[in-house]
């Protein structure tokens, strides 16, 4: 159900639902754990393959190394993207020495999202005219045929519960 949500929530960026629900399936495959902020995760990903075209599976990859082993990952990952400051590696590598590997892999993860997220908005405005129609269009097609889809997809339990206190609180404004 939180999925669910999830897909819901990301499919604004990814321009369809089942985009975003593919998006979080290969987080989840790949063991990314991150509760709220998987959806975060999951949007990044979108993003960045659409603007370099890294495939979502492959950014959910370097995700899931951060977890197992996030100071060696961290640094095999900045190599080829130079995305990592001192103080965010000083950072990870005291937490990775006192045992907080959880807490070293979030703080990792963190600093890779925070650099994708950027460095795809300059990707994306630095966009030609062409690119940006072509793009605009494929991505209107693309929520049409989402759209399509939604015709008899079951509302989660969440959405359900709102529609439900939405009628309660218009039927309390409507009796005396």
């Amino acid at each position: 159900g939180q999925l669910g949500q999830y897909a819901r929530a990301i499919s604004s960026v990814a321009g369809t639902q089942s985009k975003a629900a593919e998006t979080l399936a290969a987080f989840v495959a790949e063991g990314v754990r991150g509760g709220a902020m998987l959806e975060k995760y999951a949007q990044t990903a979108i993003e960045w393959e659409k603007a370099t075209g890294q495939s979502v599976a492959n950014t959910a990859e370097q995700f899931a190394s951060l977890q197992k082993d996030p100071l060696s990952s961290v640094l095999k990952l900045n190599e080829g993207t130079n995305f990592l400051t001192e103080s965010v590696y000083k950072q990870i590598k005291a937490l990775d020495e006192q045992g907080r590997s959880a807490d070293a892999s979030k703080v990792a993860m963190d600093a890779l999202n925070t650099a994708m997220e950027s460095r795809s908005k300059t990707i994306e405005q630095n966009l030609g005219y062409i690119e940006s129609a072509w793009r605009s269009i494929t991505s209107a097609a693309k929520k049409a045929w989402d759209a399509m889809l939604n015709v008899g997809r079951a509302d989660s339990l969440d959405t359900q519960i709102d529609n439900i206190r939405a009628k309660i609180a218009q039927a309390k404004g409507l009796d005396p």
